[in-house]
This record gives C-alpha cells, sequence and structure tokens, in this order.
C-alpha cells in the first residue's frame, strides 16, 4: 500500500550575484533563504495532485511550494500519495509511484511525475477512453449495490445491508500491484479484491447511501479497513476479517457472513487482533456487544423486515434494534436467498433446507453425509460443498 519514487536530477545554471559594501567591509552573502512548505502548502498540494489525476496529466509543477530533497520532504509527499490513493475514490488507474524532478544546484523539487497503471495505458500514453468507461460501470455498480438499501433504513441498518452485499459479492484475492484488487474496481467489477479494494468499494457505497466513512491502515498489519459515521459517532468495520476463507486452499466460503468486526470501538477492534493504528476517534461502545457478532449469514431485508440466521434458528425483526421472532428452530450456519422471498439454509451442516417467506413453508431438499460446508445460488443450480475428510467437493442441484 506504499508508493514508490523515483528522483531524476536536472542541472540548471543559475548565477548568484552578491554586492560587495566596502563602506562598512561587510560581505552579504546570498544563499537559501526561502520558507519551506507549510502544512497548508501540502494541503493544497495534494489537491492539486488530485485533480491532475482526474484530468490525466502526467506531472505537477510544484516549483512554487519550495520543496527540497531532503528526507522529511521525502516522507511527507509519500504519506500524502498514499493519502490520495487511500482517500480518493475513481482514481483505480493511479499507478501506485510517483517520480520528482529534482534541481541539481540546489536541491530543490521542481515537478513530481504522476504515474498510471499499466492497465490503463495504451501505446505508452493514458488511455483516457478506458478509465472513463470503467469509470461509469463502477458507478452502475454503486447504483446497483445501493439498490438493498431502503429509505426507512437507520444509518445502522444501511452500513449493515451494503457491508453483506459485498462480502457477499466479493472474493479475497491478493495478486499484486498491476492487478485490480488494491482498488474499487477490482472489488465492484471483477469481484475480487485484498483489504483495499473492500475498503475503497464500502466507502464509496457508504458515501452514496449518505454515510460518511474513512478508510484506516496500519502498517504493523499490512492492512487496512473502515471507519463509519454513525449518528456522529465513529465505528471500525473491516469486511475481509467477516469474509471468511477456507485455511486450506483459501477460496471464499460462500454464502457465509460474519460480522464480528461491525460497528466495533477502538478498545474492541484491539481485542479482535488488530493493531498499529492510531485514532481515539471510536470510543463509542454500543455496538460491541450485539447480537450480530454472533450471526454468521446475510441480514436479508424482505418484507419490510430483516431475516437472519444463527445457530439457534431463523429469525425475523423488523428493525436491528427491535425484538426478535423465531420463525424456525435450527442450527443454520448457512442463509442464502436464490429469488425474492425464497432461499436455502444449511440445517446441522448435514441437510440443506428451501424455505418460502410469504407462505412460511419449509422442505427438506437433501441430506448430507458429510458435513455441508456453504452455499451459493447461481443459474437456476444450487451450488454447495462437502467437506470430505478435510478434503472440500463442490456439488450442484438444480433449483
Amino acid at each position: 500500500m506504499k508508493y514508490n519514487q523515483k528522483n531524476r536530477r536536472i542541472h540548471i545554471g543559475i548565477w548568484l550575484f552578491c554586492a560587495l559594501f566596502s563602506m562598512v567591509g561587510i560581505l552579504l552573502f546570498c544563499g537559501h533563504t526561502e520558507k519551506k512548505a507549510s502544512a497548508a502548502d501540502y494541503d493544497k498540494l495534494k489537491q492539486q495532485i488530485i485533480t491532475a489525476y482526474q484530468k490525466y496529466e502526467t506531472s505537477v509543477n510544484v516549483k512554487a511550494y519550495k520543496l527540497y530533497n531532503d528526507t522529511a520532504t521525502s516522507s511527507k509527499i509519500s504519506s500524502m500519495f498514499e493519502e490520495i490513493m487511500n482517500e480518493t475514490p475513481y482514481l483505480f488507474y493511479n499507478g501506485r509511484s510517483f517520480s520528482k524532478a529534482i534541481e541539481a544546484d540546489s536541491n530543490q523539487i521542481l515537478t513530481i511525475g504522476l504515474e498510471y497503471s499499466n492497465l490503463y495505458k495504451k501505446n505508452g500514453k493514458v488511455d483516457v477512453s478506458k478509465i472513463e468507461k470503467v469509470k461509469k460501470k463502477i458507478h452502475a455498480a454503486i447504483l446497483s449495490g445501493n439498490r438493498y438499501v431502503k429509505k426507512n433504513m437507520t444509518d445502522v441498518e444501511k452500513a449493515m445491508v451494503l457491508h453483506d452485499y459485498l462480502i457477499r459479492k466479493v472474493n479475497y484475492s491478493n495478486d499484486g500491484v498491476e492487478t485490480e484488487c488494491l482498488t474499487e474496481a477490482g472489488a465492484l467489477l471483477k469481484n475480487k479484491a485484498n483489504c483495499q479494494g473492500y475498503a475503497l468499494a464500502y466507502k464509496m457505497l457508504l458515501k452514496k447511501a449518505g454515510i460518511e466513512s474513512i478508510c484506516l491502515s496500519s502498517e504493523d498489519m499490512d492492512h487496512m479497513w473502515n471507519l463509519v459515521r454513525i449518528n456522529g459517532k465513529w465505528y471500525h468495520v473491516d469486511l475481509v476479517w467477516d469474509d471468511p476463507v477456507y485455511p486450506s486452499d483459501q477460496s471464499d466460503r460462500d454464502g457465509v457472513v460474519l460480522h464480528q468486526h461491525f460497528l466495533l470501538s477502538d478498545r474492541a477492534i484491539k481485542k479482535t487482533g488488530h493493531t498499529g493504528f492510531v485514532t481515539g476517534k471510536a470510543t463509542d461502545k454500543r455496538f460491541d456487544k450485539k447480537y450480530w457478532r454472533k450471526c454468521a449469514t446475510t441480514f436479508w431485508y424482505q418484507n419490510n423486515g430483516f431475516l437472519y440466521g444463527t445457530s439457534r434458528g431463523i429469525y425475523t425483526r423488523k428493525t436491528l434494534g427491535s425484538k426478535p421472532k423465531q420463525i424456525k428452530k435450527a442450527n443454520v450456519s448457512c442463509l442464502i436467498r436464490s429469488k425474492a422471498d425464497t432461499y436455502y439454509f444449511i440445517k446441522d451442516k448435514k441437510s440443506i433446507w428451501l424455505y418460502q417467506g410469504k407462505k412460511n413453508q419449509y422442505k427438506k431438499i437433501l441430506t448430507s453425509k458429510y458435513p455441508i460446508e456453504q452455499l451459493k445460488y447461481s443459474g437456476n443450480r444450487l451450488k454447495y460443498k462437502i467437506n470430505k475428510n478435510d478434503n472440500l467437493y463442490i456439488k450442484y442441484k438444480r433449483g
């Protein structure tokens, strides 16, 4: 999640003329006395670089900022680029590196070169047409994800349904810098991303729903997640840690959606193993021990209420804060929706059942000798995995 920087020096002849005033025998030495860049200058430069990327420019003239190529300045510029990368939507095409043109005599940074991903270059130039097409696809994907958000939902409920949607949609992948896994494009369009891709996509989905969010990173963990603002208070949400994979092959556990890292305080997220971050923002603890932390299924919104499963059964709630109603007693480890008001769930890890909401009807459709681990419905087929002696086998059944 770091930017690479390259330096190139430019030799420019600069003649400094000094005046000798013999009356008092004082020699005035003309040297470097310019004021160095302030915090406000860096903020201004940050916006200038974002604008340059948005206009598909390849360099930014920074001479007016009086930046000199010392260790402290280089560190500030690198941190600034990381912030740009982590905070700015629709910059998926950035090349995650930059260069500096430096005046040899004065060591002043004259220009900063902006790099672009090779995925968005054509014949060595920025492929503007391709970038614009991808931007439109991302915008459409954000609108599609927000179809799960309803006007009568609270911000907690909006954050929940978008959390669950993204986990259902995205498979964890970390294929390298030159892939889209680091970006919202990978998460929303390719359905695969690493922690950074999840965090950026979630931030953009939340923004469309009217919820403020920022991306938070830890160098100690080499990891990124979100801080989400609900009713004026901040909470941690880590989608990657709520999207489990099989240790053996790192494949996604379809249909399993955890909520152990949803709306946590600083104190609670540290207890889950998160380290190397400082915020001081997430002090509210009201959601640290909520019932949803024990729920490993999606919270499906249907019939003006929520449907979900736990180890004790299938429940409904009118709102996430209202009292639950148990509609089926069972050890439910997976609950998916195939179409409107029709669901499949795993009971006791040994059988798959069909549930039709409005009719309130249940039907066992198959039993397995071996534990059933996951469910996915696609193309009128039900896909499930069984665990036979720690080996996973994919099976299908017509829906």
